[in-house]
């Protein structure tokens, strides 16, 4: 939601996962006349800034997988004074991937990234990085790796399986501050922000830049991972310590 004006609401039958998307206007509780209004399906749809939308249409004549899930992902922009939205195709996957989606991280600082999500499977899936022109460009990362968040240039990356990178196998279940600067050349630098208790890291440490957290790495379990993460995202700063939690 666009906090505090203007909401999309997702309308479901008896908790189908098929939805009807409006746009809701929370100051005047009312839904938009002219706003955006989706028909039922099982679509993704996401805010991309307070005019415009990722769309990846999901209802009757859209083109889907063979998963039954959408395959396209568009761009939707707000018409002016009544004129009809504005639809551009950013991405098509083919019929024998599982789904797409699209939505925009933003950095501390607001700057916007937007990512779509190919996916192959419920656990597979590639990532693709929207350039100004609105280009996608496939980002290395293993196919079982999920982006938790952007911040302060780094994408923070979730490790379902082990990933080859510059001569380093960082081990599944780690956290990964992976810089965006050099991605595309193969020279990003990583860091490892959590790694469960049965790796070990020698001489590891975490080199923040200035204005971020000061701790270096914490290698505990996963039900006290996400702190740091947490820790990142308010911008307090950690003890300079490395750590094992219980």
């Amino acid at each position: 939601m666009l906090a505090p004006q203007r909401g999309l609401v997702q309308l479901t039958r008896g908790g189908s996962d098929a939805t009807v998307v409006r746009e809701f206007d929370v100051e005047k509780r009312q839904w938009l006349a002219e706003g955006f209004n989706f028909p039922e399906g099982k679509s993704h749809i996401t805010w991309r800034s307070e005019h415009s939308l990722f769309v990846c249409p999901g209802w009757d004549g859209a083109p889907l997988t063979r998963s039954g899930y959408p395959s396209e992902v568009w761009l939707v922009e707000r018409g002016d004074s009544g004129e009809p939205h504005r639809w551009t195709r950013l991405f098509a996957a083919s019929q024998d991937a599982m789904m797409v989606a699209a939505r925009r991280f933003l950095d501390h600082d607001g700057t916007p990234l937007d990512l779509i999500e190919a996916s192959d499977s419920f656990y597979s899936k590639t990532y693709y990085l929207l350039d100004a022109s609105n280009t996608p460009h496939a980002l290395p990362f293993p196919p079982k790796a999920d982006i938790e968040a952007f911040l302060h240039g780094d994408f923070l990356v979730k490790l379902a399986e082990p990933w080859h990178w510059q001569g380093q196998t960082y081990p599944a279940g780690c956290l990964l501050a992976v810089s965006l600067q050099g991605l595309a050349e193969q020279q990003a630098q990583v860091q490892v922000l959590v790694a469960l208790k049965r790796h070990v890291w020698p001489s590891l440490r975490w080199k923040p830049r200035a204005s971020r957290l000061s701790s270096t790495c914490l290698i505990m379990s996963k039900a006290t991972c996400w702190r740091l993460t947490m820790l990142m995202a308010t911008g307090k700063r950690a003890p300079c310590r490395c750590q094992r939690a219980a």
